[in-house]
């Protein structure tokens, strides 16, 4: 290999690995083309930044991540990539960004150099038909495969009627399962849809699916209108997409308001079809300590706003879903079985945690999700609702087999994975059924009930120190089965929130 005369031999001597590496990965291996767009990880360093100027090159889209500003100001300086294509690698929450800046889109190929849980999530904002290139010798065996929830856009709801066609015997020659895109659900381009609570953080995840899957009319309500940078950014997006948004400001809750909107907007819009509810109201509160007031402003979205809808809205709509919490989704999943019996589309989703957009992501830190997942929650990424709730819009939900089919369960853990974790709730006697879930844990109950006599052995202590030490040894003890974490990874010198302690979880330690 030739040297040019202006490059030092210390310089040379880096290049090679670092080029062979970027030019392998995205020449050879990804084969990437004009037009075509490639997030690139680590884009500060080497590989990162010979990988950089080959898509360039090539004319391709360029997203990378980077781990400090510097870094960020050094790839703007060095290759005008725009601001907006810059991610933190230092969590990962970047790959729903990637999804929003490429309207749902994702990009073709993903260059990754990061391991563990880094190197599984940019999976997920891969196109159909892109390319994944990993490198790096770390979690190769570990992540010897990876998880293919990617390719269940491909899957068919053509079987059950190509096999039930084969059983008549009129056929002649094969029948074919076409696969194609259209096997998802399409939404009317001629119709309207409605999105209660749309500018919320889920509402918007499910507005910009919407609109990706032939919406071009939504009515997204919301008490506040469309204010604030999110609200407004999701507005010039749909616009720019072609989509005719509506955001008027009501609240659900009060019939007139909601029938004066409806009434005032049905002149100059499309037929509303189907509806999407997914409007809330938060007020935080142990139950002793909530007033009369912060309790029926939690239920009245979730109560009297669903029946206000189902009242004013047209009864010859697509679908009609519900996403509830708690108490208003005992009246939701009531009103759902309801609906059912009257003939009529509906469906309620239990939802559970989502934790890059809407409630969580924007008023809880990283420290508060991750003991939501302890303490038995099993937390949603922001395209996860996506698929309940394409289910919850098809025509398969209008005619179940029992009214309980228009409850769908989200996030739901297997019990291997409950009893796994070992939460401290399982202890109480309300939930010790939960280890009958199946018969290889059945003595687990027995073997708890042999617990440590602490107070004797702080009695039998010969010094506070040794008394000390039995405390901080319960303590631990009980903190690791309330946060689900084996003792070992408890460093007893940290002080207790840096391990995302709360208030609930310090009121049962």
């Amino acid at each position: 290999m030739l040297r040019p005369h202006d490059l030092s031999f210390i310089k040379a001597s880096s290049l090679p690995l670092a080029a062979i590496t970027a030019h392998y990965g995205l020449n050879h291996l990804a084969r990437l083309r004009p037009r075509e767009s490639v997030l690139i990880h680590a884009a500060a360093g080497a590989v990162g930044q010979l990988a950089i100027q080959l898509a360039q090159k090539q004319g391709a889209t360029i997203f990378v991540t980077v781990s400090t500003k510097k870094k960020k100001e050094l790839l703007m300086n060095l290759y005008g990539i725009d601001k907006n294509h810059f991610f933190s690698g230092r969590n990962l929450n970047f790959t729903s960004q990637v999804m929003r800046i490429t309207k749902g889109q994702g990009v073709d190929v993903v260059l990754n150099s990061l391991a563990g849980e880094a190197l599984v999530e940019p999976w997920r904002c891969v196109t159909p038909l892109g390319r994944f290139i990993k490198i790096g010798k770390r979690d190769i065996n570990a992540f010897a495969s990876l998880p293919m929830a990617p390719f269940a856009k491909n899957s068919s709801s053509g079987f059950e009627e190509a096999f039930r066609y084969l059983q008549t015997g009129r056929h002649s020659g094969n029948a074919v399962v076409d696969w194609t895109v259209e096997d998802t659900i399409k939404f009317n381009k001629n119709s309207t849809y409605v999105i209660a609570g749309g500018l919320g953080g889920i509402g918007r995840s499910i507005a910009r699916w919407m609109a990706i899957r032939g919406a071009k009319y939504l009515m997204l309500l919301s008490r506040s209108g469309a204010k604030g940078p999110a609200a407004e950014e999701l507005v010039e997006d749909l616009k720019a997409q072609g989509v005719e948004i509506r955001v008027p400001l009501c609240d659900i809750s009060d019939k007139t308001t909601l029938l004066s909107v409806i009434q005032e907007y049905e002149r100059t819009i499309p037929q509303i079809r189907g509806l999407i509810h997914s409007g809330m109201v938060v007020k935080n509160a142990m139950f002793d300590h909530m007033t009369r007031s912060e309790f029926q402003a939690t239920l009245d979205p979730k109560i009297r706003g669903t029946w206000n809808l189902h009242d004013i809205l047209p009864k010859e709509m697509d679908f009609f879903v519900l996403f509830y919490y708690a108490a208003g989704g005992a009246f939701q999943d009531a009103f759902s079985r309801y609906c059912l019996s009257e003939g009529l589309p509906c469906a309620s989703l239990d939802l559970g945690a989502v934790s890059s957009v809407g409630y969580l992501a924007e008023n809880m830190d990283t420290s508060k999700i991750i003991t939501l997942s302890y303490t038995g929650h099993e937390v949603l990424d922001e395209n996860d609702p996506h698929f309940p709730v394409e289910y919850a819009c098809s025509p398969a939900v209008q005619n179940p087999e029992s009214p309980w089919d228009a409850q769908l369960l989200c996030a739901v853990s297997t019990p291997a994975q409950v009893k796994k974790k070992e939460h401290a709730w399982m202890q109480k006697p309300v939930f010790r059924h939960l280890y009958q879930m199946d018969k290889e844990h059945v003595g687990r109950v027995q073997e708890d009930s042999t617990a440590i006599n602490y107070g004797a052995l702080i009695k039998e202590a010969k010094c506070l120190e040794e008394a000390g030490d039995v405390i901080a040894t319960a303590l631990a003890k009980r903190l690791s089965r309330s946060l689900s974490v084996p003792g070992e990874d408890l460093d007893l010198n940290k002080p207790a929130y840096s391990f995302g302690v709360d208030s609930l979880v310090a009121i049962e330690l």
